[in-house]
């Protein structure tokens, strides 16, 4: 009984500890990790053995830009990291061993300021996350979908409102080595739907602490039940001068 007794308080312990997602992500916090669609090679990136081109237009321009730096052979892009190494990403086709069918990692950008490269993943044609790769050591900040950075360029908005995935709002704090994130919930504003309404979908900051939302959804079918949300909805990043745990929570003024 004693034994049985100590598993049970023991488990009790480690289900305490566990924090609640829920309000994990509504808080600033690093959430970089290493990926676990890819792997760490202890030799250079990029040499000419390993430049087979890209069949993707977007992805074949920004290669060219880092020539050297990036490259990609086939189903496999290598970018270069610090210390002489090298991350490989290589594309899944097999459902059987990815976690989801058909992942392509496509080479968006490169952020030199930052050190960051930036990796879109999609499936089957649909544009999923964007990863934020470190050049120092390859780990990845993951965001909804391609940030878009505030005046100053130290922040990041990233916004996702669509019918099937409804809205989900990722702030970056690139100031923060690795960044730092957070999630927002959708505005609590009258008349904002949040099971129906839909942000417009630019992010346009005012400043550096103000973000509102422009433009409308011309390929939402006018017989939609979803409507693009037409009030005032600006999103004030933190209660202080600047971002992170010590500034609070981003709030919504309607």
């Amino acid at each position: 009984m004693a034994i049985a007794r100590s598993i049970v308080t023991g488990l009790c312990v480690a289900l305490l500890a566990v924090p609640s997602l829920a309000q994990d992500f509504y808080d600033w916090a690093d959430r970089s990790e290493m990926p676990l669609w890819a792997s760490i090679e202890a030799k250079p990136c990029c040499l000419p053995a390993n430049n087979g081109g890209s069949p993707d237009v977007a992805e074949a321009v920004v290669l060219k830009q880092l020539a050297g730096r990036a490259a990609r052979d086939g189903a496999v892009l290598r970018l270069a990291l610090e210390g002489g190494r090298t991350l490989r990403i290589e594309d899944c086709d097999d459902s059987s061993i990815c976690k989801a069918p058909e992942n392509a990692y496509r080479l968006a950008a490169w952020w030199p300021a930052y050190r960051l490269y930036l990796v879109h993943v999609e499936q089957s044609g649909v544009v999923k996350p964007t990863y934020l790769v470190s050049e120092k050591d390859g780990r990845t900040t993951v965001v909804s979908t391609m940030p878009v950075l505030s005046p100053s360029g130290r922040y990041g908005i990233a916004l996702l409102s669509s019918p099937t995935q409804n809205v989900r709002i990722d702030i970056v704090d690139l100031a923060a080595d690795p960044p730092r994130t957070v999630s927002v919930a959708p505005p609590s504003c009258a008349a904002f739907d949040s099971g129906l309404s839909l942000l417009p979908p630019h992010p346009v900051w005012a400043d550096d602490n103000h973000v509102r939302f422009d433009g409308d959804m011309p390929w939402l079918p006018a017989d939609s039940d979803y409507r693009v949300y037409k009030g005032k909805a600006v999103l004030r990043i933190g209660s202080g001068p600047g971002l992170g745990p010590g500034s609070g929570r981003p709030q919504w003024e309607c």
